[in-house]
């Protein structure tokens, strides 16, 4: 088996990093991916995974909620992959700081990527490399810094944005026994296999629109919609009264339509007549 899965509901950090020694035992692994409720100590986790893991790569990040094949959504618990040599031949991690400043360390990040792989990241072939990123979901950074990501490689890299359990306090990013705020970790792999990338789609376009006309980039707040005050647009685009309209957020995100697909854009909260998302919306 190339490729492994485990869980852990357990509360303590230790008996649940233990648990999932068990469930890997056997496996030699070259990477392992996780994912863990912010209700662990971060420090602790991140340092137990890499002294319990000695000779794997690990990263990861917390969650709103952790998600493993052939479970219901999980809550307070640590999901894993282990990914083996026969999948991944050779990968290098960095780890961004200060992602809440334009003036980032991204390029000196790129340059241990090169000097690893001996390769510029402008001639790499995307269609051996690939990259994984996880970031710190309270910086609002992440079109900027994966914007930038793409001005420096055609490579792809897919990840995602850290959680807290929806405290909105403090995310982490986890990267080889440390754990890291204001920060995201990327790796680049070489896989041994060929690859693909798969993307599923929950949501279907209604076939209303709305145009954001006025937002607060910074804030990742919309306004207006249509020129009328984002709220009102948005509910009786969904026919639904404010009573009830922040349970059904899950139900009736908007989304971008690129190609006949949605790309989603959840809603956070209500601001008085405004609305907060959890991306960047821009105007028009």
């Amino acid at each position: 088996m190339s490729i492994r899965n485990a869980y852990s509901l357990k509360p303590d950090v230790m008996d649940a990093v233990n648990e999932l020694k068990e469930k890997f035992a056997g496996f030699d692994g070259k990477l392992l991916l996780y994912f863990a409720s912010s209700k662990y100590n971060p420090e602790t986790l991140s340092a137990k995974m890499s002294e319990v893991f000695p000779g794997t790569v690990s990263m990861g990040c917390t969650t709103s909620g952790e998600i493993i094949d052939g479970m219901p959504l999980l809550d307070n618990s640590i999901v894993a992959m282990m990914f083996s040599d026969k999948i991944i031949a050779d990968l290098s991690i960095q780890v961004i700081n200060n992602i809440d400043n334009e003036k980032c360390d991204l390029e000196e990040k790129f340059k241990g990527f090169e000097d690893h792989f001996k390769t510029s990241m402008t001639e790499l072939d995307v269609d051996k490399y690939v990259g994984i990123i996880l970031i710190d979901g309270l910086r609002n950074s992440e079109e900027r810094l994966m914007e930038n990501v793409c001005n420096h490689t055609n490579v792809v890299f897919i990840g995602g944005s850290a959680g807290d359990d929806l405290q909105f306090k403090e995310t982490r990013v986890f990267a080889n026994g440390k754990s890291y705020t204001n920060a995201a970790v990327m790796a680049l792999l070489k896989p041994s296999v060929k690859f693909s990338f798969l993307k599923t789609q929950s949501f279907k376009e209604t076939g209303k629109c709305l145009t954001a006309t006025k937002v607060v980039e910074a804030a990742r707040e919309v306004v207006e919609f249509d020129g009328k005050p984002a709220v009102g647009a948005y509910l009786e685009a969904i026919e639904a009264s404010r009573e009830e309209a922040d349970k059904l957020f899950m139900k009736h995100p908007v989304g971008l339509m690129f190609e006949g697909e949605p790309f989603v854009r959840s809603l956070r909260t209500f601001n008085g007549d405004s609305i907060a998302f959890f991306c960047n919306i821009i105007e028009g």
